[in-house]
């Protein structure tokens, strides 16, 4: 019965909507190609809980926050608040990103109406539908990256928002190591086209045990880097081993994100690099200075900017031997790691408005908000958090918060068997499925839509911009790119997109390539295979969607899978 969503999308973004056994909706949309170059792609908040910080709020008190769900442009969100008495309730707003007004080329906005509901479902309680009680008005949201921005509500000023971190790894054992694994894109290059000739990177964070020290690593592609770099060590946030540690997360209060200093070089090469990052949630960001010298002692200099999202990390424990491995692929289900965002209970879909839930992981924390009523048929919303450990169930006490008290119904169980569906048992009720809740109907061609990067080992990455769709297929303005998806049988498994290059006739290189790898919804990066048609040699290879095309009047407009870019991405000379 999960369609608060739904009532909303369609009153308030006049969207066409199919309901059925799951919810679809569907966008009615074409891509005319790019309107005009754009300086950057715009942020997109990531998706996962926010709060809302308010100077003027009294400490310790509960605070705001928003669950944010954010596919291929359109944001859903589910806002938890309190009414003039304190008591916990909560709206839903539904739009698709625009470019801001004012800052157009660095600033992304949604402008959406505020529903309210009444009569569904509470904890335990039987099945029931609700029903549209009302609007508050207007909230104008602003994102100025991936993680911060500003939210004002009906007859408010405008507020700062940020993404909620919830990862406690950095204040943890001193007995374990830990490696996170980022891959990603180096944009907005400065200096010499043979520098940083390639724009992709992996780079790799460890925390050492004991110490603390970061040190990290970074492979650019077609780049000499140094082996290692050390980073100055961030203020400590570790407590004494015997003090317990606070899993709650509070809407309101934000750990600060992670912040290093890192240099490293290479002296056999000439090469010296230092790296300025930052990491928030499964995103990090930051910015390379790099310099080389060579044998007849000339030395070039670039900068670039950085950004990059989360392709694993791992945890070891060095006292115990505990190693544990958590993947933001859909490859590795052993240890996958569930898609932030909101989730529904199949079963409750009706095309009616009813219940809704966010989940959100970050490290090692899983934080779940269920958005539903009281027997009374007001609308709450009660949130917990727990450790989460791939393949684990996870239990999470359930409170209500309040001004004065907490109202806890018990404990919810959450495990996952791929990263967008799970079973979830909340107080007093069987265990059901649960799946990320999907915004658009089965996907088409313009699923694919946005800019899009190809590499080819040993030779140039291609980029290009799918924009053009004719029938089943999406192609390039300049005609060198098309794909589709297809059906696994076609490709003997081994994915459901296929994407066919072929060179311009002056090109000196005259190989076409077909690239065949596994879409999924909410990914940005993919592992695929690469046939090249000339020899008929064959070799794996990696695949990202760097930005997509915007939706409905944003329809000429890219967002980057993430915090800006900067554009165009270099080229790498043939």
């Amino acid at each position: 019965m999960n369609c608060h969503f739904l009532h909303h999308l369609r009153q308030a973004a006049q969207w066409p909507v199919r309901v059925g056994l799951s919810l679809l909706l569907g966008c009615a949309l074409g891509f005319a190609g790019l309107a005009q170059a754009q300086e950057s792609a715009l942020p997109t908040p990531q998706s996962g809980i926010w709060v809302v910080k308010n100077p003027a709020k009294a400490p310790n008190s509960p605070g705001r926050s928003l669950a944010i769900d954010v596919q291929d442009s359109v944001l859903l969100a589910q806002i938890g608040d309190y009414d003039a008495t304190g008591k916990p309730m909560f709206s839903v707003i539904a739009g698709a990103l625009q470019a801001d007004a004012t800052e157009p080329q660095t600033v992304s906005a949604v402008q959406a109406t505020l529903q309210q509901y009444h009569g569904g479902r509470s904890l335990g309680g039987p099945a029931q539908s609700a029903h549209l009680a009302g609007s508050t008005g207007e909230i104008s949201l602003r994102f100025t990256s991936s993680f911060t921005g500003t939210a004002q509500f009906p007859g408010e000023p405008a507020l700062p928002i940020e993404r909620l971190q919830l990862d406690t790894r950095r204040a943890a054992n001193p007995d374990v190591q830990t490696v996170d694994a980022f891959t990603g894109q180096l944009h907005a290059v400065d200096g010499p086209q043979n520098l940083l000739p390639d724009a992709s990177f992996l780079l790799n964070v460890t925390r050492q045990a004991q110490s603390g020290e970061f040190v990290l690593k970074l492979n650019v592609s077609r780049e000499d880097m140094p082996e290692r770099f050390v980073c100055d060590e961030p203020p400590s946030t570790a407590a004494a081993p015997e003090q317990e540690q606070e899993q709650e997360p509070q809407p309101g209060t934000i750990e600060q994100s992670l912040r290093l200093q890192c240099a490293g070089e290479w002296l056999e090469k000439g090469v010296e690099a230092s790296l300025s990052l930052e990491i928030v949630g499964n995103e990090v960001v930051g910015q390379l200075q790099y310099s080389r010298t060579d044998a007849q002692g000339l030395t070039q200099q670039a900068r670039a900017q950085l950004r990059g999202v989360r392709h694993f990390y791992e945890t070891n424990n060095l006292r115990t031997g505990e190693s544990l491995y958590y993947a933001y692929s859909a490859t590795d289900v052993q240890y996958v790691v569930p898609q932030s965002g909101i989730w529904v209970i199949p079963e409750e879909l009706n095309g009616e408005p009813g219940r809704g839930f966010a989940i959100d992981v970050d490290g090692d924390t899983l934080a779940l908000q269920v958005f539903g009523y009281e027997p009374s048929g007001d609308a709450t919303f009660h949130i917990g958090s727990s450790p989460f450990v791939p393949g684990h169930i996870s239990q999470i006490e359930l409170r209500q918060p309040l001004a004065s008290t907490q109202q806890n119904p018990g404990k919810a169980s959450l495990s996952f068997d791929s990263m967008t569906t799970g079973t979830i048992a909340l107080p007093g009720e069987p265990a059901r499925k649960i799946v990320r809740f999907a915004l658009s109907g089965p996907p088409d061609a313009r699923a694919l839509a946005g800019l899009w990067r190809f590499n080819v080992p040993g030779k140039a990455a291609l980029s290009t911009t799918l924009s053009n769709v004719q029938g089943s297929t999406i192609r390039s303005d300049d005609g060198l790119f098309n794909c589709s998806f297809v059906s696994l049988a076609s490709t003997l498994g081994q994915g459901n997109t296929l994407c066919s290059y072929t060179p311009p006739t002056e090109d000196a290189d005259t190989s076409s390539y077909q690239f065949i790898f596994k879409w999924e919804r909410g990914l940005s990066d993919f592992y695929g295979q690469l046939l090249n048609n000339e020899t008929g040699v064959t070799a794996g290879t990696g695949i990202s969607r760097i930005a997509y095309l915007g939706r409905d009047a944003a329809a000429g407009t890219l967002f980057s899978v993430g915090s800006q870019l900067y554009l165009p991405l270099r080229s790498a000379p043939k």
